[in-house]
């Protein structure tokens, strides 16, 4: 049976909800929701990086740049997984195994992370007045359009040219 489905049947016995994966799928529940948070949080600085990037591979294609790893959790192995199938003993309560309160862990320092940037406030560089701001806004656009800009003024024809339509009179050039 695979490790995270949601209910084990018993030989003959009903289906039981196991609590590992009722928490497991809780704790990944809120990892999406951080994540999200920090996609929302980080958008203008992600976007100006990968532009700067860009800009910076345009200008300088032989440069060698080393690739960026990711920070994000290894994949769970198949051990993880047969750590998570194993049912406590009945007087036992469950205990998640270790990994699992390692990714709890490391949500919650996440988390926090998170929070603590967007409570920072830029300073006013006179101290006596108020911060300007929040130090990494979060700017949240809804209606990302195209930049409007005026039409471009009629350019008159050169003076050349209006002499040549006159001498024309009616006639194509």
């Amino acid at each position: 049976m695979h490790a995270l489905s949601l209910q084990v049947r018993e030989p003959g016995g009903p289906a039981v909800a196991r609590p590992g994966v009722m928490a497991g799928r809780a704790a990944r529940g809120r990892l999406r929701d951080d994540r999200r948070a920090w996609e929302a949080a980080t958008e203008p600085q992600r976007r100006l990086a990968v532009a700067a990037d860009t800009e910076l591979r345009r200008r300088y294609p032989e440069m060698r740049i080393e690739p960026l790893r990711s920070a994000e959790p290894e994949e769970v192995t198949d051990e993880q997984r047969a750590e998570l199938d194993a049912l406590p003993e009945k007087e036992h309560d469950y205990q998640p195994p270790a990994w699992v309160r390692e990714q709890a862990e490391a949500r919650t320092a996440f988390s926090e992370k998170i929070a603590e940037r967007q409570r920072a406030m830029e300073p006013h560089e006179d101290p006596d007045y108020e911060d300007i701001g929040p130090a990494f806004p979060s700017w949240q656009q809804q209606d990302r359009d195209a930049v409007l800009q005026p039409p471009k003024p009629p350019i008159p024809p050169s003076e050349r040219l209006a002499d040549r339509e006159a001498d024309a009179g009616g006639r194509e050039l």
